[in-house]
């Protein structure tokens, strides 16, 4: 079953990007891209029309936290802005309180 959403998936290992990126293949996503840093995200969600962002919070050029600010001042242009996943593979509670 195809699933008709579309995702970015950021985050600096190549090989866990592919692996989440993968997984959700074989779950029926299909439009998918991915990018390496958080100017990468900036640049796609302002004209990518995505419904899911799942965003690593340690990335170079702009953090995940940084990520969620500038992403409130960016024109979707009526449509809805996408919904956000911040992951982790630290655990911080001030990180997620932020991304909050």
């Amino acid at each position: 079953m195809e699933k008709n959403i579309k995702i970015l998936i950021a985050d600096e290992n190549d090989n866990d990007r592919r692996r989440l990126a993968d997984g959700l293949r074989r779950s029926g996503f299909h439009r998918i891209d991915e990018v390496q840093n958080g100017e990468g995200v900036i640049d796609r969600i302002a004209g990518g029309n995505y419904d899911i962002v799942i965003v690593d919070v340690w990335l170079s050029k702009l953090d995940g936290i940084g990520i969620l600010r500038q992403s409130r001042a960016i024109d979707f242009g009526g449509a809805l802005p996408p919904l956000f996943i911040v992951t982790s593979s630290i655990s911080s509670q001030n990180i997620f309180v932020d991304a909050m």
